[in-house]
Order: C-alpha cells, then structure tokens, then sequence
C-alpha cells in the first residue's frame, strides 16, 4: 500500500508535487528535533504550504550574537528569520499571548539584530498577527492570512531602500533586546502537525 503524505493542496504539475514533498519533508524534520514551539509549527507550515515560501527562506530559532557598549556579548534569538536572496525580509515573534508587548523587542530586533536592517516584524499567537514596520515602528493587526506571500515580499523588497539605523542609537536597541532575553518560555510543539493514522 503506498504512504499516505498530507501536502497541504493537490500539486497541479510533478514539480509542484516534489516542491511540496520537500516543504513537507522540511516540517517533518523540524518536529522529529523537537525545534519547534507550538505557534512556530502553525507559522512555518503556514509560510510554506500557503504563502509559497521556501525552506530556504526560513532560518528557525535564529540566533543572533551582539555586544554591547560596555563590551558585554550577549545572544538573542528571532524564532523566525525569513531570508529572501541574502536579504532580511521578516522577524517572527511567536507567542501564546499579550502579543503588544513584544512590538518594541520586535523592532530592536529589525534594527539591530541581523546585520542589515529588516523592514518587516510579525508577532503571532498562530490566528493573529501584529505586522510591524522594522523601520518606523507602526503597527497593522490581522490574521495569519494578512501576511505577505513570498512574490509580495520579493516585489516589497525591489522596491524599498533601506538604510542602516542610525550607529549612535544602536546600543539602546540592543539593551532592549538584552532586557528582554530574561523572559523567554518556549513550549515544544510535541505531535504537531499530525500525521494520518498508519504512519
């Protein structure tokens, strides 16, 4: 009997169907490691199989390593990380709840956190979003369902110039995301997403 594998739609073409078995595969790795939160899960498979992104596109549990004026490093971390073409497109913060408190750590993340300015922040609890512009702080809420397909994001990206945040206020963005390090409280997404009965 063949396996049975949930790729999310119907492939239209046996390219689609090998691009959608390795999305799924990608998910599928990701679980068996235990590398994902439970609203990292919902996010990634959502990114993949409905907003055509690549598993190339998506650095999970990024970490990033700063130093701080007095010369302390330290590590802060981005739960998602989209890279389209070496450009830092989208940080994804992915909590269970008060999902406005995260804004600020969100945009300190956008300014100072990946080498290059990112223009986008999202923070999710897996149905809402709060998306974030990393360059001026303003905020749209939504569904999951607002956020940009992978072919918006890129025609976004052609079109913004994007300049580096200002050196002398670099510390006080980094010491926000030093501050915030402290509260981190990740829940595994155990069994998720999954999979028929029989596998």
């Amino acid at each position: 009997m063949a396996e049975y594998f949930d790729l999310g739609k119907a492939p239209e073409s046996p390219e689609e169907r090998q691009e959608l078995l390795g999305k799924r595969e990608f998910m599928d790795s990701l679980i068996e490691k235990q590398a994902l939160t439970q609203v990292q899960a919902v996010v990634v498979d959502f990114l993949l199989t409905t907003k055509g992104y690549l598993p190339a596109d998506l650095r999970i549990n990024h970490t990033a390593e700063l130093t701080l004026a007095d010369g302390k490093t330290f590590q802060t971390p981005a739960d998602i990380l989209v890279v389209i073409d070496d450009k830092p497109a989208l940080f994804v913060k992915c909590s269970m709840s008060s999902l406005v408190s995260w804004d600020r750590h969100a945009v300190a993340f956008c300014r100072v956190g990946a080498g290059k300015p990112i223009p986008f922040a999202l923070v999710t609890d897996g149905a809402d979003i709060r998306l974030i512009s990393g360059l001026d702080g303003s905020v749209s809420e939504g569904r999951l369902e607002d956020i940009p397909s992978r072919e918006e994001m890129i025609r976004v990206l052609a079109s913004m110039t994007v300049s580096c945040y200002p050196e002398e206020k670099c510390d006080k963005e980094r010491r926000i995301l030093y501050a915030f390090d402290a509260i981190r409280c990740p829940i595994l997404a155990e069994g998720y997403p999954k999979k028929p009965d029989g596998q």
